[in-house]
């Protein structure tokens, strides 16, 4: 239980300033003066440097440490919440925070995805993968809330704040519990190069395609909402909807893959195809009761399959893991920045049922892909 707890907090703890930002996008780029393009771009940044960081992420931690490297990341992020709250007037200060906040997002979940593989038994990896990935949802469920206890009433600065006395708590949750975790006996055989193998590749395009698609939720869902006449306490009410049944689909999928005698990639597949359907009611022009279900569709099916991901890579070559798991959240994060970015162009220059449509081909071409990694030998029997 110690290290589900552990992968939880680090990963809430450093999605915390993406979270907050969709939250308070109305008020905040209000003030800001930022548009749906340039916010996008934010967006984007957060993910790009992230990106960047992935690959030297993995042997990065066997120099300096697991321990080290996710009490670091949960500080860092910390420290930009902080900076944020505090100091920033202009889109540039917000920037260099996204930038740095992208790169401790990164290096925690390549260094929790090594915790979890090095303190999990095999046949029990599914679900610490899947409330390690429910911690996002998570995450922006504590946003959400925040908009219509903090922001709303005493500014998005505030929110800010909140946020970062979260993050407190989960920094010193991490330094408590990862100090009182033995460190496990170093693994015996020839540690192999990378073989970036058909499987690994096209995993690696089903990461880049899915979460361009599922990324841009949780950023511009309030936004979105807000645009169709509903009230900005109603959208953050929905935006917790959402971010719950991302929460309840991560960790029953990933119980899903454990106990049951499907493949990981067989439920990613139903899941990235419920999303598709969500995402199309979205671009149809939702309203009423309809909201409900199709945040709901979309909030499950776009963001309930990630935890699987990294159990797929885990289970096709575990010698590299620690090597492939930087490939993986590199291709999640190079989707991270292709989605917001080209979804905010898109809603500033021809308006949101357009971006929403490139989204269901997104979502939909990552769940006919799956199908293609899942018949190669290596998966099969998984």
């Amino acid at each position: 239980m110690r290290d589900l707890v552990i992968g939880v907090a680090v990963t809430a703890v450093v999605t915390l300033p993406l979270a907050v930002l969709g939250a308070t996008a109305p008020l905040l780029r209000g003030d800001l003066g930022l548009g749906e393009a340039a916010f996008g771009g934010l967006v984007g940044l957060f993910f790009l440097s992230g990106a960047l960081a992935s690959i030297p992420a993995g042997p990065l931690s066997r120099v300096i440490g697991l321990r080290s490297m996710v009490v670091a990341s949960c500080a860092v992020t910390l420290a930009c919440l902080l900076f944020v709250s505090a100091f920033v007037g202009s889109w540039w200060p917000l920037a260099v925070c996204l930038l740095v906040a992208g790169v401790a997002n990164s290096t925690g979940q390549v260094a929790v995805n090594q915790w979890l593989t090095q303190h999990r038994p095999v046949n029990r990896q599914g679900l610490a993968f899947g409330a390690k990935q429910a911690a996002v949802p998570l995450a922006v469920l504590s946003a959400g809330l925040l908009l219509p206890l903090v922001v709303v009433p005493h500014g998005w600065r505030a929110g800010y704040l909140a946020a970062a006395l979260l993050s407190l708590a989960g920094l010193a949750t991490v330094w408590w519990l990862t100090g009182r975790v033995a460190r496990p006996p170093r693994a015996e055989g020839h540690r192999r190069a990378l073989t970036l193998s058909r499987p690994v590749v096209t995993l690696s395009m089903v990461g880049v395609l899915g979460s361009a698609g599922g990324t841009c939720l949780s950023p511009f869902l309030v936004d979105y909402v807000t645009s169709r006449q509903v009230s900005i306490e109603t959208a953050g009410l929905l935006l917790v909807l959402g971010a719950g049944t991302g929460i309840i689909a991560r960790i029953f999928a990933g119980l899903a893959a454990d106990r049951l005698h499907v493949g990981p990639l067989q439920i990613m597949r139903m899941l990235l195809g419920g999303g598709a359907v969500g995402i199309a009611l979205f671009a149809t022009g939702v309203a009423g009761g309809m909201w409900i279900p199709a945040v709901v569709l979309a909030f499950a099916g776009a963001w309930g399959w990630a935890g699987l991901l990294p159990l797929a890579l885990a289970r096709i070559s575990p010698d590299d893991f620690a090597a492939g798991v930087g490939m993986i959240v590199m291709a999640q994060l190079a989707g991270a920045v292709i989605g917001p970015t080209l979804f905010g162009v898109l809603v500033e220059s021809s308006g949101y049922p357009l971006a929403w449509s490139v989204l269901v081909g997104f979502v939909g071409t990552a769940a006919l892909l799956t199908v293609v990694v899942d018949r190669q030998p290596a998966l099969a029997s998984s």
